[in-house]
């Protein structure tokens, strides 16, 4: 191996001195700097990359209008499973309990991932970023090379004065449920309540003056964290008349008498996403874990209601595709249906969760190695090609072939 990363490395000799260092600084044997190789990827990526590349015919809006806020205080310019991982994590602009919010805004890494998306290049992605695989699905966030003015010389010049259009908010994993992809047991995050309150009133918040979506996204339930109900119980659509508010749900706890208590909102554009994984009691509930069928069924006729009385503007279901699942997944679009969804999203299983790695091999239907790739592939090429009246998307295939 060291043979051949030598024969490969002073190949090119704008590098050399890049591994020479690396070289020096082992870790272990055979182990690197991730840092280093980093940085080293960043030199070169551009001057290799094909210019005739599909990916150069566009420009992708997210790191000039999104950011990302975690538990830790880590802010990313776009979805951290979308970025490349480095020894740090994702590709962060900043933290919020370190650097003041224009400083992440415009750091160094905001605005390199910035020029990086201008110029087609997209180093700092992976694969697995479902504008790129689609850009043609995304209107509002992949654009046409054509369309994009901002003419950029350097990395140095994507200063953006505006802060963010939309916010993505990732900081309570507080849920009702442990779903079998997720977590092996009922989290509460009462303890880390003040944090979370912390990063509310001192990142979101300040940022709303400038915000046009607000996303309460993806670790947990909305429904179950406190922190996040008080803070919903603290706007309204007179404050922030033009401010969109997207939800994500397991659903179990959206009933009546909870989306009353959140009666400050009405008149505000609501977007909601429901995760639900499944089309028949045995498997949601083998899927997700301490939920019920009865209640999800239950509780989408009530969010269907508000759809079709314009009370939510727009319905997304979630599906994460499993070995116990994907067999439902055309079952799962007449459901859709049933409960007027505008869109569903389909999302490839990406990390073990409670899985050992023989049973996320298992669980994995689209890897390579998997008995069941081509029925999968089969199933979501079919739902794709002929599904028109549903919006339908598909995270983590790049190739489905």
């Amino acid at each position: 191996m060291d043979r051949f990363l030598k024969k490969m490395i002073f190949a090119i000799p704008s590098i050399k001195k890049r591994f020479d260092k690396v070289s020096n600084e082992r870790l272990g044997y055979k182990t690197y700097i991730i840092d280093q190789l980093d940085k080293m990827h960043e030199d070169i990526v551009m001057s290799l990359w094909n210019p005739n590349h599909v990916r150069k015919q566009w420009v992708c809006l997210r790191p000039f209008i999104t950011a990302t806020v975690e538990a830790t205080g880590d802010v990313c310019l776009c979805c951290n499973n979308w970025l490349k991982q480095t020894n740090h994590g994702s590709f962060y602009a900043g933290n919020i309990f370190t650097d003041s919010i224009d400083k992440i805004w415009n750091s160094d890494n905001a605005k390199k991932l910035r020029y990086s998306v201008s110029q087609g290049n997209f180093e700092y992605c992976n694969g697995t970023c479902v504008h790129l695989q689609d850009p043609h699905k995304t209107p509002e966030i992949m654009i046409p090379r054509e369309k994009f003015k901002p003419n950029f010389n350097s990395w140095q010049d994507c200063q953006q004065n505006i802060l963010p259009a939309r916010l993505e908010v990732k900081i309570d994993s507080t849920c009702n449920l442990h779903c079998i992809m997720c977590r092996n047991n009922v989290i509460n995050n009462a303890d880390k309540n003040e944090k979370i309150n912390y990063i509310l009133e001192n990142f979101v918040r300040p940022n709303l003056k400038d915000c046009k979506i607000l996303n309460f996204d993806g670790n947990g339930e909305f429904l179950a964290s406190k922190p996040y109900l008080r803070f919903l119980k603290s706007i309204s659509k007179q404050q922030f008349p033009s401010l969109i508010l997207a939800l994500r749900t397991n659903g179990q706890l959206f009933t009546p008498k909870k989306w009353n208590e959140l009666f400050n909102l009405k008149g505000m554009d609501i977007y909601l996403e429901v995760s639900i994984d499944a089309a028949s009691k045995d498997v949601y509930e083998k899927i997700r874990r301490g939920g019920k069928w009865e209640t999800i069924s239950r509780n989408m006729e009530y969010i269907s209601t508000l759809r079709t009385s314009g009370s939510i503007k727009n319905l997304k279901l979630n599906y994460v595709m499993l070995k116990n699942n994907f067999h439902q997944m055309e079952k799962y679009i007449d459901l859709a249906r049933k409960w007027h969804a505008d869109y569903v999203h389909f999302l490839r299983l990406f990390s073990c969760g409670t899985f050992s790695p023989e049973e996320f091999s298992a669980q994995d239907v689209f890897s390579l190695n998997n008995p069941l790739r081509l029925e999968a592939i089969k199933i979501i090429k079919k739902i794709l090609n002929e599904t028109s009246d549903i919006l339908i998307t598909v995270e983590g295939l790049a190739d489905l072939t």
